[in-house]
């Protein structure tokens, strides 16, 4: 009777760690794809600003009539961009990353949970 009971917990608890490897392989999945597809993004996005800034100096160039300075203003432009991006981090970068990681992490096990 009690071998009966120690085989049915080993059993439970082998069923249990294959769960829990399985929900993090899943959670890790959709981590690292999320990544993945933010750094491509990322990439297309900066080289569309570096065409765009490349297109708004040549128009600042022809109603300025120097080069030097469109590049000077677009430069500034950039920087107050910049700047205002580092001001705002929390709510550009902070929380949509925590509010991404803890519906990943927390959210979901709740779901499972209340399907059972």
């Amino acid at each position: 009777m009690l071998s009966s009971i120690i085989s049915e917990i080993k059993k439970y608890l082998s069923v249990e760690a294959d769960y829990i490897k399985l929900t993090a392989t899943e959670k890790l999945t959709v981590l690292l794809s999320s990544i993945a597809v933010v750094s491509v993004v990322f990439v297309f996005a900066c080289l569309a600003l570096l065409y765009l800034s490349f297109a708004l100096i040549f128009a600042v160039e022809s109603w300025l009539g120097s080069i030097v300075g469109a590049f000077c203003i677009v430069g500034a432009v950039m920087a107050l961009l910049a700047l205002l991006a580092v001001k705002m981090k929390r709510q550009l970068i902070v929380d949509p990353i925590a509010r991404f990681l803890s519906k990943l992490f927390i959210e979901t096990h709740n779901d499972i949970n209340t399907n059972e």
